[in-house]
């Protein structure tokens, strides 16, 4: 399926109401711009608390507990901290082959 939409003088586009609901955001929702080619991909974007709840499922216990003893964290933070244990980087070297 696919949607004809206006482009303001500044740039903005109205996502139709169905592609909204199709994505799960509203109003203050963020998504994704993914460039694939000469298309745009459009992808919603999980929120913290979404990404905090994928995220602790690879952060190991230490870190869990670091983080929750220095309070509020932002999920940036959080994936900082991971990717500088030596878990996160080896990770790393694997994924990107580094």
């Amino acid at each position: 399926m696919s949607y004809t939409v206006s482009l303001t003088k500044s740039g903005q586009i109205t996502l139709p109401k169905t592609l909204r609901m199709f994505l799960g955001v509203d109003g203050a929702k963020r998504v994704t711009l993914e460039q694939r080619g000469n298309s745009v991909v459009i992808k919603r974007r999980l929120s913290d608390e979404e990404f905090l709840a994928k995220l602790d499922s690879v952060v190991d216990k230490k870190t869990r507990l670091k983080a929750k003893r220095a309070g509020n964290k932002s999920a940036s933070e959080l994936i900082d901290e991971y990717y500088a244990s030596a878990k996160g980087r080896e990770e790393l070297k694997e994924k990107y082959n580094a």
